[in-house]
């Protein structure tokens, strides 16, 4: 084969030409050929003896590809063997490495196997930059080497390394996070620990380009440093040139780390509250607290870091895994940065759901305070399921009412009881409504509206009312009552009442409801009372606290009594007018104020008391009839059913017959009355002639009979009738009293026993009237068929 190629006059001693390209096909080696130069166009070719070898074409590689600009990085240079004859080798040797086209920079190279050779970079005169890279074999020229390059660039320098502080037991799987300046990707990257002697390891340069993970080797151990020891870290992008931080990194490596317990044991889901976790061996690094495992952890940052032995972290929420529970236990640990290289723990706290109330009874109180409430509701002591620690026994709750609180006595996990306490005395005047809430202590954070049926917590809010009171009464009547109660007791205050269903009377130990009349009136109900007594008599705005009503804030007392019953009336009768005295005679009657007697629907005040089983009362007017009398101590309570009677007459008409006597008296007067008599007036007649008074005589429903008593004097005087010893009714006639008649003279003396015959009586006394009558015969006590009467007839005083 030739090869020609043009040819440039140096001088009448030296050409210059360019070698042309040459096939050397299935050679393997050099191919030598000679050289010649034709001066008219290769017309004449002049002889010649020299020669030119074609070698293979110069492959080679170069490790690593760039380095810092100041130089010092030794590359590995690959260069294959290109020769299949071994006694050339040493012609085509590596001698020296160039940089730079044309070579500016030559530097010496080290063989250290066939075909593999190290050189130093020299420094540049400027970064970044891209230089070609050569070698000079034994003929001394820089021959390029195809895709070659070396890239000066500026030194990377180490910023910050994250954790800087590590457990023996992290060391294992523990990466470094390592930052800094003028990072790039290289995938030979190297951190090296320690000296440089220390241990290597593969670097991953991050996408950011400012950052990179060092793994920490396995060699290191705290073998004979039992107190731990300090290592400093270097990076070597390229993985050659090492260099170290400004200022140094070190890794601080400390005997195992221990987390041992957390402290509280129990936290509401909630959480917000400071959890301390206590270990051994902790290190500045730890950065983050880990709650749980697997998917369901939550990761928060460390709080506080309060010595080797004790860290902060605040709970984060938590929702329980399983529907329906009320108890989770949750694994706490501590961390550089993630759970990937979390230390061992043996810690675990215990998440409880948040106490709900749903029921409070009273809602309402004074606001002295005092109000013993009862709370209804869940989660006030959660049972663990297996596997988790009971709450607590001393573990306390709060009531809380508003910006106030009170200890709670939980009794279950429905159930729980605590005391109202007294508000401020800005509130003392008016009242004030406050949110009331159950807490366990310390405090845990409120619910937030996210929260899921999954999370228990309170779903709706409840309210405590403290009211204003002023307990001053005016008046409160009756103050007795009887035992089956149903007394309705009045009460007059002297201020504005509460309207609050909680505002009731107790009764002893007994509370009922109150019942607001008006603004300044209230009534009670009293309750049956087992037995007769006193008890005190009080109010109460919450079912709990109570008030004395007296005057003054003094004790106020109410007489439970037997019912009194009513067994006998006498009279039994009176008239409808009204006014007559009737005395009663029964049980259980109290000398009271307020004892009444009732006739029919008509209350009358006793008049008097004469013991417990007598009184005296005063009938009322009624119309006409019989009506049942009963009781009451207290002017209200009545025996609903008696067997004593009072019969209300009519007016009463009398007619005397005769309605005329002698002033001796004796004689008989039948009164007849239009109206029925009461029988049981038997024993109750009176006959009142003038001032004279006779007990009369009960002949039927319409007749008495009382005897005229003897006068002085003659005329007429008023006769009045009583049948109950009380009421008087004036007769329709007045009664006449006359002189006793005196017969002197009968005239004639004697005559015939068949026919009738006038007779002129001569005497004195003698009056007109329709009853003047003579009788023949017979004495002055009447005998049936002894005597005869006849009509006379008396002109004057003296005649018949």
């Amino acid at each position: 084969h030739s090869y020609i190629s043009p040819a440039r006059w140096l001088n009448n001693k030296a050409v210059a030409c360019v070698s042309p390209a040459a096939h050397l096909g299935e050679l393997t080696g050099p191919m030598t050929v000679s050289v010649t130069v034709s001066a008219n166009g290769g017309a004449d070719w002049a002889a010649s003896s020299a020669r030119f070898t074609y070698t293979p074409t110069l492959e080679a590689s170069l490790s690593p590809d760039f380095g810092p600009q100041h130089g010092g990085t030794v590359l590995e240079v690959h260069v294959p063997r290109r020769f299949g004859d071994a006694d050339d080798i040493e012609d085509y040797r590596v001698e020296a490495c160039c940089f730079g086209i044309p070579a500016t920079v030559l530097v010496p190279a080290v063989q250290l196997a066939e075909g593999h050779y190290q050189c130093t970079t020299p420094p540049w005169p400027r970064a970044p930059a891209v230089v070609s890279v050569g070698v000079v074999e034994a003929d001394g020229r820089c021959q390029p080497l195809p895709r070659a390059l070396f890239s000066f660039v500026e030194k990377w320098r180490i910023t910050r390394m994250y954790p800087t502080e590590v457990s023996e037991q992290q060391l294992g799987n523990l990466e470094l996070l390592v930052s800094g300046e003028n990072f790039r990707s290289y995938k030979d990257a190297l951190c090296r620990f320690g000296d440089a002697d220390g241990l290597v390891s593969d670097a991953v340069v991050l996408e950011s380009g400012d950052s990179l993970l060092c793994r920490v080797p396995s060699g290191l151990s705290l073998v004979d440093v039992p107190r731990g020891k300090t290592i400093e870290i270097s990076v070597a992008i390229n993985g050659v040139d090492f260099f170290r931080g400004d200022p140094p990194m070190l890794l601080r490596i400390s005997p195992g780390f221990v987390v041992a317990t957390a402290s509280p044991s129990h936290v509401y889901v909630t959480g917000q509250v400071p959890v301390t976790i206590h270990g051994s061996n902790f290190g500045s690094d730890l950065r983050v607290c880990i709650f749980g495992e697997g998917d369901s952890h939550v990761q928060v940052q460390l709080a506080a870091l309060s010595s080797e032995r004790e860290a902060v972290c605040l709970a984060p929420p938590w929702t329980f895994t399983h529907a329906n529970a009320s108890m989770e236990r949750v694994l706490v640990r501590l961390a550089p940065d993630s759970i990937g290289n979390a230390l061992p723990s043996t810690a675990h706290i215990t998440y409880v759901a948040i106490p709900e109330v749903q029921v409070l009874e009273p809602r309402e109180g004074p606001v002295e305070g005092g109000t013993r409430i009862r709370v209804v509701g869940q989660h006030f002591r959660p049972s663990a399921p297996a596997g988790v620690e009971e709450l607590p026994a001393h573990a306390p709750l709060r009531c809380v009412f508003g910006s106030r609180e009170s200890p709670a006595i939980v009794l279950s996990d429905t159930e729980l009881t605590c005391t109202a306490p007294p508000v401020e005395s800005t509130y003392r005047t008016s009242g004030t409504l406050a949110a009331f809430a159950v807490r366990l202590v310390p405090a845990h954070a409120p619910p937030t509206d996210d929260y899921t049926t999954a999370t228990p917590g309170q779903k709706q809010q409840i309210t405590f009312y403290y009211r204003r009171f002023v307990c001053s009464f005016s008046q409160v009547e009756p103050l007795s009552g009887p035992e089956f109660g149903e007394t309705l007791v009045s009460l007059r205050s002297d201020y504005p009442l509460l309207n609050s269903k909680l505002l009731k009377c107790v009764f002893g130990d007994v509370a009922v409801d109150m019942f607001l009349v008006s603004s300044y009136e209230a009534t009670c109900m009293s309750p049956a009372y087992y037995k007769p007594g006193v008890v005190e008599l009080t109010l109460t705005t919450d079912g709990q606290n109570r008030m004395h009503i007296g005057p003054s804030g003094s004790p106020l007392h109410f007489t439970y009594y037997l019912t009194p019953t009513v067994s006998q009336a006498t009279p039994s009768f009176g008239s409808a007018s009204g006014g007559s005295i009737v005395q009663l005679a029964g049980s259980h009657f109290i000398n009271d104020g307020r004892l009444t007697c009732r006739f029919g629907t008509v209350d009358v005040r006793a008049i008097r008391f004469i013991s417990s089983q007598l009184i005296l009362c005063k009938a009322p007017k009624q119309a006409p009839g019989t009506v049942m009398v009963t009781v009451s101590n207290n002017a209200q309570n009545f025996s609903s059913r008696s067997d004593v009677t009072f019969l209300y007459y009519d007016l009463m008409f009398f007619h005397l017959h005769p309605y005329l006597g002698p002033i001796s008296g004796n004689t008989s007067v039948t009164i007849e009355s239009e109206t029925p008599i009461p029988e049981g007036a038997a024993s109750m007649i009176r006959c009142r002639f003038g001032d004279l008074v006779v007990i009369g005589e009960y002949l039927d429903s319409h007749h008495l009979k009382c005897i005229a008593p003897a006068v002085v004097t003659p005329g007429e005087v008023t006769v009045l009738i009583s049948i109950n010893l009380q009421d008087w009714t004036e007769a329709s006639q007045k009664y006449l009293y006359y002189e006793q008649p005196v017969i002197k003279t009968v005239d004639p003396p004697l005559g015939p026993t068949g026919q009738a015959l006038s007779i002129r009586l001569l005497g004195t006394n003698f009056i007109s009237t329709d009853f003047l009558t003579v009788r023949f015969g017979g004495v002055s006590v009447e005998a049936p068929g002894i005597y005869l009467t006849q009509p006379g007839v008396a002109p004057t005083t003296t005649e018949v």
